[in-house]
């Protein structure tokens, strides 16, 4: 019915030998200056790798610094990416993590 006549569009790259492929025009249009053309976007202090947003680089930083400031107001566990938080959230959603078993999560936080 409708999911017959749904189309996803992709946007690959066109550059030879390379397979990446984008939902969006705008971040194919990232990759390709920043791995094709080498443009430097935001450049990180500490190991010089290159990423396409602060946003990204901002939680790249946070492996440096073992900082988890994202965290999770159900269970207390912690996180470096907000997507990675957001996934989680949706696993308490659908019941695939039990709120029972976060005695050591909890413990954990005081050393972060």
């Amino acid at each position: 019915m409708f999911s017959e006549q749904c189309i996803i569009t992709r946007f690959c790259c066109p550059f030879p030998d390379c397979i990446k492929e984008y939902q969006g025009r705008f971040n194919l249009r990232r990759h390709v200056e920043m791995n094709h053309m080498g443009k430097i976007f935001h450049k990180c202090r500490i190991c010089s790798k290159s990423f396409s947003s602060r946003q990204v680089l901002r939680e790249h930083s946070f492996r440096h610094s073992g900082q988890k400031p994202y965290y999770c107001s159900s269970c207390g566990k912690r996180f470096r990416q907000y997507s990675h938080l957001a996934y989680h959230r949706k696993m308490h959603k659908f019941g695939v993590l039990n709120l029972d078993d976060t005695d050591e999560v909890k413990s954990n936080q005081g050393s972060i």
